[in-house]
């Protein structure tokens, strides 16, 4: 457990140095300045809709900021140094997903209350919103999940624009279904829409649950890749 920590401690200490860390809380906090920015320019936009598009746009570049540290590391070296020192490589998947957590957490915690203070008329029910926040942040994991799988097969810059890409396209592809569907990402349309859906509670259950099967899936997928990886 101890090692497993360090590792972890270790991937933040890149995301850090690297400015992708500061990359990934600025896209969350930018989407919340965006309700901001919205309700004083184009105050008849609705606020949950800007919210939740700004969310599935930042939610590609999670999923590049991800692609290109797991990449990064494959190729610079600090995965083979540890790999020799008996670390598993799972051990090394699981690091990299999990130094994600934390901040991508918070930084969607902060959004969320900044976007609830500033719209100007409640969005449904509180209970009902946070359910749609949960939901959204299981997709925009899904997004870093894909970001992780990418890392391990190509190069950073070209992992980094192939996950943003595919993430952005998956988050859009939500928008343009009904919400009752039980897609990965439909944390973000229900968002968007959260003032006038039906059940939303077990709108955003499902979506999350549909976003857990994918991470569980990809992440399945990403060890595969990597065991194959030459280091």
């Amino acid at each position: 457990m101890i090692a497993f920590v360090t590792l972890v401690s270790l991937d933040l200490r890149e995301l850090w140095m690297s400015f992708r860390l500061l990359l990934v809380l600025t896209a969350l906090l930018g989407s919340a300045l965006a309700v901001v920015v919205a309700s004083v320019v184009a105050p008849a936009l609705p606020g949950t809709a800007v919210y939740g598009v700004a969310l599935a746009l930042s939610s590609a570049i999670g999923a590049g900021a991800a692609a290109h540290n797991v990449a990064s590391d494959l190729r610079r070296g600090p995965a083979a140094w540890l790999t020799v020192r008996a670390v598993p490589r799972s051990s090394l998947l699981l690091a990299w997903l999990s130094a994600f957590v934390v901040p991508v957490a918070a930084g969607i915690v902060v959004s969320a209350l900044i976007a609830w203070l500033t719209l100007a008329t409640a969005p449904g029910p509180a209970t009902a919103f946070g359910f749609a926040i949960l939901a959204a942040a299981a997709g925009w994991f899904l997004a870093v999940a894909l970001g992780v799988t990418a890392g391990t097969l190509l190069p950073p810059w070209r992992a980094a624009s192939l996950a943003g890409l595919v993430a952005l396209g998956v988050a859009l592809l939500a928008f343009a279904v009904p919400v009752s569907l039980p897609l990965p990402t439909g944390g973000f349309a229900l968002l968007a829409s959260i003032g006038s859906a039906e059940r939303p509670i077990a709108a955003a259950l499902q979506a999350t649950g549909a976003a857990l099967v994918a991470i569980a899936m990809l992440t399945v997928a990403a060890a595969a890749f990597l065991q194959r990886v030459d280091l």
